[in-house]
This record gives structure tokens, sequence and C-alpha cells, in this order.
């Protein structure tokens, strides 16, 4: 498998947890299972595609987040405006209720995978991933458990 764009990435913990990335050529939520957690294990990642509407839509929030990081690395605003700038404080308020309902891992249809994540913040895309697709184990599955945590 070759790297392909990871095109958000909205939860970090030791690494890349939960984002949108392109696999196979085509784009999907990820979420990691935290098989690593406790363990020397590598991690493993379930995958659910998501539609080009869906994408899009993450997108969009994707890039009001990059905003708010920019302006706050620059000193232009403060943590207590976290996640946003004011003015894209509306249009994430309309995209959130969206991303929270739909951008969920389908466990029905669910693959499972492992990845090797490069970052670049100098080059475009930042983040790129080569995924490989796995058998799903789901004893190494420990979301429900660091959901549970949080």
């Amino acid at each position: 498998m070759a790297f392909e764009t990871v095109h958000t990435m909205t939860d970090w913990y030791d690494g890349p947890r939960r984002g949108v990335a392109i696999v196979n050529g085509r784009p999907h939520l990820y979420e990691s299972c935290w098989s690593d957690i406790d363990s020397e294990d590598i991690d493993q990642f379930v995958l659910s595609p998501i539609s080009s509407e869906l994408l899009t839509a993450a997108l969009e929030d994707w890039e009001i987040w990059t905003r708010w990081e920019r302006a706050h690395k620059a000193g232009l605003t403060t943590v207590e405006s976290h996640p946003v700038l004011p003015e894209d404080r509306e249009r994430h308020m309309a995209l959130e209720p969206i991303l929270r309902k739909q951008l969920v891992i389908n466990e029905q249809t669910k693959i499972a995978a492992t990845a090797v994540f490069r970052y670049d913040p100098d080059k475009a895309p930042r983040m790129e991933a080569e995924w490989t697709i796995v058998e799903y184990v789901e004893g190494r599955d420990k979301r429900e458990l660091f959901r549970k945590r949080n």
C-alpha cells in the first residue's frame, strides 16, 4: 500500500486516535481501538467509509479549528476561545451536531487496519498514513473502556 492523505486528526493521545483519512482512495473515518494503550501492541484502527458530503463538512470544521490554532500560536487569541474563533463560532455550532451524529463508526461494516503515520508541517498534506487492512480482533478493541474513563 502507499501513503494516503490524512485530512483531519480530531483526537490525539500519543499519536492520532480519530479523524478522517483517505484509505484505498476513498474517504473514511478512522478511530483508534486503543490496543496500544497498556501494552506494546501496535494500535489497531477501525474504519468506516464516509460520503463526499460528510467529508466536505468534516473538512470545513477542520479548517475552522486550524484557523483557531494558527491564531492561538500567533498570540492573536486565547485558549478561552478554543476551539474556534468568534467569527467562526456560528458555523462551527451548525456543523457540530451533524458531525457528532453522522461521523461515527458503522459497527456492522467496519474494517480494521494498522497505520504508519508521517507528519511534515511544511508539506501539503501535512499528515499521511499507510494503512494495512487486518483482521478485526474484538479483544484488542478497547474503545468502550476508554470512553468509560473519560
